[in-house]
């Protein structure tokens, strides 16, 4: 189990040997647990006791110590009080709450989204301006304060280019939201749930800090004021004097074709003159977690595929661009387009940003990421 990666969901196995003769094998999920004990009625009162003497000792959290850095909050009056913060921060209309999309989606079958809270409006957007402030555009229209059970009832709908429903989602697993609270642990909101994260585990996370940039190369990062991600990746070459690859895909032996990266730049470093393959992926920040992890896990793949020595793959990219050359070091940069700062990005997105650099660093690759709001203002 990766601690970094993995929510302890269910388990099933055999228990300690010192207590066997209490039970055999035990079963449980985050919400439950089942035992068999093969034990006559008139001695459960003795069990329960004993189980509950197990139970409240605490040495699955020093043997399993990861299994403790990330948990869904299960506590009534935990989650009841999260929630109230939650509610006094929308009500409030505090710009630390986000809107997200909580799956990846095709911009292709999206142009608009429509905020549905039963009034009998349309609230209709473009799916450009996805952000919480349309939200609190709508709140302001309804004239009174936002409930949890409207959260519960509310819809964000995507819709096609002629207005046709693509995709429902509850407005409350639409929701990303981080409180400062004191005390051991910090929280986390999304995708509709609560989850609690030791401070140890959220200051190894902080580690991603350390390799971000406002630079590609020396050079500025242009904002994004384009139609589409494509229209701002050939800005992106021309800027910095690469290639552009987005929507190339480049082929490898057998049937197979992959896009490398969105922009390719051979050029030499601006602090240690050594010339460097630098693979720059881009992605606009309307997914949430999982639009911003399969960005990261992008990179990864690529690089593997550099290291393969698949020759129609490696020539493929030399077409492309008649500087690559293999044998230099590689540099792999993320570059996230969105408005909100870096501390903003979804702890699961987080989370696999940590990975990705742990895996891409091991690998002997540099790694750095970027983000950029839509005016240019590196944020």
């Amino acid at each position: 189990m990766d601690g970094f990666s993995h929510i302890l969901k269910r388990i099933t196995g055999r228990v300690q040997k010192e207590y066997e003769e209490l039970f055999k094998t035990i079963t449980a999920s985050s919400e439950s647990i089942k035992i068999s004990v093969p034990k006559d009625v008139d001695k459960w009162s003795q069990i329960c006791s004993q189980i509950h003497d197990i139970y409240s000792k605490d040495e699955c959290e020093e043997n399993f110590p990861e299994v403790f850095h990330l948990r869904p909050v299960e506590d009534k009056e935990t989650e009841d009080k999260l929630f109230r913060y939650l509610l006094k921060e929308i009500n409030q209309q505090n710009g630390e709450v986000y809107l997200e999309l909580p799956d990846l989606i095709d911009f292709q079958d999206a142009t608009d989204f429509r905020i549905s809270v039963k009034d009998g409006r349309s609230h209709r957007f473009s799916l450009e301006k996805l952000d919480i402030k349309r939200f609190y555009e709508v709140v302001r229209q309804l004239g009174r304060e936002v409930e949890l059970e409207d959260l519960r009832k509310w819809e964000l709908i995507l819709l096609g280019p002629n207005g046709e429903k693509r995709k429902t989602f509850r407005l409350l697993k639409c929701l990303i939201f981080e409180p400062r609270m004191e005390g051991d642990r910090e929280y986390h909101f999304s995708h509709g749930r609560w989850y609690g994260i030791n401070q140890e585990f959220s200051q190894q996370l902080n580690k991603i800090d350390g390799v971000r940039t406002d630079k590609i190369n020396d050079s500025e990062l242009p904002g994004y004021q384009h139609r589409n991600e494509n229209e701002y990746n050939q800005e992106l070459s021309k800027i910095l004097g690469g290639d552009c690859l987005d929507r190339k895909l480049i082929p490898m032996q057998g049937y197979d074709k992959v896009e490398l990266c969105d922009v390719l730049l051979v050029e030499s470093d601006a602090e240690d003159k050594g010339k460097k393959n630098i693979f720059i992926h881009v992605k606009r920040k309307h997914g949430g977690s999982s639009g911003l992890s399969h960005l990261f896990q992008q990179g990864s793949v690529s690089l593997t595929l550099l290291n393969s020595g698949d020759k129609d793959f490696l020539a493929g990219i030399k077409k492309e661009n008649g500087n690559f050359d293999k044998s230099l070091h590689a540099v792999v940069h993320y570059l996230i387009i969105g408005n909100k700062p870096s501390d903003s990005i979804p702890l699961f997105a987080r989370i696999s940003l940590f990975n990705t650099i742990k895996d891409i660093e091991s690998r002997g690759a540099d790694i750095c990421w970027s983000v950029v709001d839509p005016v240019g203002n590196p944020v």
